[in-house]
């Protein structure tokens, strides 16, 4: 009886310790926050809370999940409303950085004119609306410290 004992305690033991290697297993592999945020249900109604309420903080936040993420069509979606409705400088830069990276690896000086353009309208627009990250984009692509048009500019050429 007493060895049945020990060996009904050790098998209590096994299963005790396989249980925390497995939940410490779970939590090396566990899915990363940013992504969990981005598939979230709850996600749009945030959106949409953060757009109507021009909540720029919340909605950096959560489009930046959407980066990280690579949702970049739900990205633009919602980086569009913001920059349209509140002219928000982080939005407009989001739909610059979606169109001029293209998922089928279209380097930017490739891109067809429109495209190019209405990309080029977004980061300058941003970068009008105070959005400093903007800057080290418009040197690349343009030169640094080199003379570009004003945003309008390339909307006007988009629009042709």
């Amino acid at each position: 009886i007493i060895n049945m004992k020990n060996l009904i305690l050790m098998l209590l033991v096994i299963v005790i310790s396989c249980k925390q290697k497995s939940s410490s297993h779970e939590e090396k592999y566990a899915v990363p926050t940013y992504k969990k945020k981005a598939q979230d249900p709850s996600r749009h109604k945030l959106f949409q809370k953060y757009i109507k309420e021009n909540d720029t903080e919340q909605f950096n936040r959560l489009a930046g999940d959407l980066e990280l993420a690579l949702q970049y069509d739900e990205l633009l979606h919602y980086s569009i409303q913001m920059a349209n409705r509140n002219n928000t400088p982080k939005a407009y830069y989001n739909i610059y950085s979606v169109l001029s990276n293209p998922s089928d690896g279209t380097s930017f000086k490739n891109l067809d004119a429109k495209t190019r353009n209405l990309a080029l309208y977004n980061l300058i627009k941003s970068y009008e609306l105070g959005y400093d990250r903007a800057k080290t984009d418009i040197d690349e692509i343009f030169g640094e410290g080199k003379k570009h048009e004003k945003s309008e500019y390339y909307l006007l050429q988009y629009s042709k």
